[in-house]
């Protein structure tokens, strides 16, 4: 996988990380199967973890069996655009990113392990 060519892609993938269901770890890893890690990260919590993660914040997530990937295209796509465009969008941004960093530590680290284990580390 190609890291413009396919972006929505790794957002699909990994918005699997934000249902409320068992998450197959090693599927995601399977689909994100090529791109470095630092870039998966960087999809993870600056595009995929502040669109999706309030779905898991809510005492009832209303998306639990996957994010319809258009949506999922169109919101991401959306919050970046408002982000460049505005500095206070911008700033929301990053404190959202380093929010979702605390919150989804322990996704990232199951991913990462999973990640490992595909790579043959």
């Amino acid at each position: 996988m190609t890291a413009a060519a396919n972006r929505p892609q790794a957002w699909e993938a990994l918005s699997g990380l934000f249902v409320d269901n068992d998450i197959d770890y090693d599927d995601i890893a399977a689909a994100l199967d090529g791109l470095p890690e630092a870039l998966i990260e960087e999809i993870l919590f600056q595009e995929v973890a502040p669109y999706c993660g309030s779905n898991l914040l809510t005492p009832v997530p209303p998306v639990w069996s996957g994010f319809d990937a258009e949506s999922l295209s169109t919101g991401i796509t959306a919050m970046q655009t408002r982000s460049r465009r505005s500095h206070l969008a911008r700033l929301r941004q990053q404190v959202l990113t380093l929010c979702c960093r605390c919150y989804f530590r322990e996704e990232w680290q199951c991913l990462c392990a999973a990640l490992l284990k595909r790579r043959g580390g």
